[in-house]
């Protein structure tokens, strides 16, 4: 499926989907394939703990909220593939990354 073919946009998710290109999740796949090979792995290391302003999160803080959301959102598909009628918990990333620690 491409962007251009959902019907309905789910509200909050619509602001990160608009900013996807228009391409097959295939397509999609291949292309942070690509970028996650091309990745710019020494100027991270550079940064180190470093940020643009106080309290902002460090490269190492954002990867690991990456890593989090992905496992988050892995959870959240496979329970509605599997049916489960539970109520999905909130995510609070402000939470998770203070509790992380991803600089230590």
């Amino acid at each position: 499926m491409k962007k251009s073919e959902i019907i309905h946009m789910p509200e909050y998710f619509d602001r990160y989907i608009h900013l996807t290109d228009d391409v097959t999740v295939y397509e999609a796949l291949q292309i942070s394939l690509d970028e996650l090979l091309n990745a710019p792995i020494q100027k991270w290391k550079d940064l180190g703990e470093r940020t643009y302003q106080e309290g902002k999160w460090t490269i190492k803080d954002i990867l690991q909220h990456y890593i989090d959301t992905e496992r988050v959102f892995c959870y959240r598909i496979l329970s509605i593939a599997r049916g489960d009628k539970q109520k999905m918990l909130p995510y609070d990333e402000e939470t998770f990354g203070t509790s992380a620690k991803a600089n230590r």
